[in-house]
């Protein structure tokens, strides 16, 4: 990141590492990431392709959105993601982010709304959709920690308590927070302007 001085999105976990996107599709990896994540990375590296969210969970399993509609994933993937997934891509919605935890629980925003599974993250993104307005982005840990990131402001959940004071101070509107429960942590505008304990 300080190399490219940009960063779009990021995921990473606590037993693999992570990595960043930045501009439409380039991308920065650690060593120990799934060889198929990263092939799947070096497809949409190529012209006319963005990426524009990527989750990976602790067990290594991950989803790739890209372009408006399209998406990758692992194996492994809860058969209702799956569905509501394939139901975005076929009404041509665009996704905006995406979440997923080992437990099975999950979350899709597009430009049409969000879909999820798990009461306490739908109790979650309910509150914060009526209190900021429409969702932009979603991140929820294993350790059951969240985020949501809405039109007017940023609600949190059990978040780490240095990330927390990063956004009190922050001195630009995030579009994208990503974190783990040990408290690392990447903030950014989805563009250039970025924050992160690492």
């Amino acid at each position: 990141m300080l190399r490219t001085k940009q960063c779009k999105t990021a995921a990473m976990n606590m037993s693999s590492g992570g990595l960043y996107i930045y501009s439409s599709n380039g991308y920065g990896t650690t060593p120990r990431l799934p060889n198929t994540l990263i092939d799947a990375l070096k497809e949409l590296n190529v012209p006319h392709s963005s990426i524009n969210d990527v989750v990976l969970t602790e067990s290594n399993k991950w989803i790739i959105i890209y372009q408006k509609s399209g998406y990758k994933t692992s194996a492994g993937l809860p058969r209702t993601l799956l569905d509501r997934l394939s139901a975005c891509n076929a009404a041509k919605q665009t996704f905006k982010s995406i979440t997923l935890t080992d437990d099975g629980e999950w979350a899709v925003v597009t430009n049409k709304g969000y879909w999820c599974e798990g009461e306490e993250i739908k109790a979650f993104l309910d509150a914060a959709k009526a209190k900021y307005g429409g969702l932009q982005a979603v991140h929820r840990t294993c350790g059951g920690a969240m985020v949501a990131v809405g039109k007017r402001g940023v609600m949190c959940h059990k978040v780490p308590e240095a990330m927390l004071k990063e956004l009190k101070t922050l001195e630009f509107e995030p579009r994208m927070i990503e974190f783990t429960d040990d408290g690392l942590y990447i903030i950014t505008d989805g563009k250039e302007k970025v924050v992160h304990f690492l």
